[in-house]
């Protein structure tokens, strides 16, 4: 298990490191104080998109075989603690309808990217790819058009779904998504200059938004909410994967297809809950609070998934 915490650190400490980096920033007025909601402007606007359009583009349809069981049991399991944060955050904390989407957001997406592929891939080696794949072309897309429409639709009357519908699909995101799919399905793929230009453009995702939400948590600060992160951060690294785990022996998904799902779901919070904050012009402490600690805390969540799944004959 040392093993494993060590590997972990090598991947996770580099991204709690660019929050520290955005922190210090902020703290000691290296950067105005403007930069942050620049930063997440350009992210959420730019990097993001051209990033789920190459994570859509890149996949292949030849290994695409419609596994349903196994994308129910991970994304049953997502909206499940997307719901269960919402309400919390909502029922418990007492705010908003749009935090509450945002919150249980959080608690529900996975920073599969930049942590989620390397320890799936050094866990569980080439066998794991073909899932990880699957679970990644969708992860993003899924996830975040769900958070946006729920943020949206408070208001269940024709004229807000309306509203709310224009404002999705005007979402640089959902463009992101939609142009990918459509992509996608002609067969385009980015190659040669574009490719590297968009692969380039998209890799400033996580560092400017890591660095962004420093700068928020040095200027907003979470000590008011603390329980509630602690919880955020609980339902993303043990909730969610626990849920993954008993759906997947519930509906018979194959071993190596459901630990790749588990350790899916047991990455920290995903950055796109403190984007959409930042886009809505929501407080975004919480989600930023919630990003950076499961972050530094899934080194030994994630090693103590890895082990149970590894030694528990669970799968026999």
């Amino acid at each position: 298990m040392i093993s494993t915490i060590l590997n972990t650190a090598g991947i996770v400490l580099p991204l709690f490191a660019l929050i520290f980096l955005g922190w210090a920033a902020g703290h000691f007025r290296i950067l105005r104080e403007g930069t942050a909601n620049g930063l997440s402007d350009y992210v959420f606007s730019i990097a993001v998109p051209i990033l789920i359009f190459n994570a859509v583009t890149s996949q292949n349809s030849a290994s695409e075989a419609s596994p349903w069981t196994y994308w129910i049991a991970y994304f049953s399991s997502a909206f499940s603690t997307f719901a269960i944060g919402m309400l919390l955050t909502m029922k418990v904390w007492g705010k908003s309808w749009m935090d509450g989407a945002i919150q249980g957001f959080a608690s529900g997406q996975s920073n599969i990217v930049f942590v989620g592929v390397p320890v799936i891939l050094a866990a569980f080696g080439p066998s794991a790819q073909t899932p990880m794949f699957m679970l990644l072309a969708l992860h993003m897309p899924i996830m975040t058009a769900a958070a946006m429409l729920t943020a949206e639709s408070e208001d269940l009357t024709l004229e807000a779904l309306r509203k709310a519908a224009l404002s999705i699909v005007r979402n640089p995101i959902f463009i992101g998504i939609a142009l990918g799919v459509i992509a996608h399905m002609i067969g385009f793929k980015p190659t040669g200059t574009l490719s590297v230009y968009m692969n380039k453009i998209g890799a400033t995702a996580t560092p400017c938004g890591l660095i962004a939400l420093g700068m928020v948590l040095q200027r907003q600060g979470a000590i008011g909410s603390v329980p509630q992160v602690v919880i955020l951060s609980a339902l993303k690294l043990c909730i969610h994967p626990m849920l993954v785990l008993i759906a997947c022996l519930l509906l018979g998904v194959p071993e190596i297809w459901a630990k790749t799902a588990v350790i899916f779901a047991a990455m920290p919070c995903g950055l796109n809950a403190f984007l959409l904050a930042q886009k809505y012009g929501r407080p975004a402490s919480v989600s930023a609070a919630a990003i950076s600690i499961s972050t530094l805390v899934s080194l030994p969540t994630i090693a103590l998934w890895l082990a149970l799944l590894n030694s528990w004959p669970i799968f026999k």
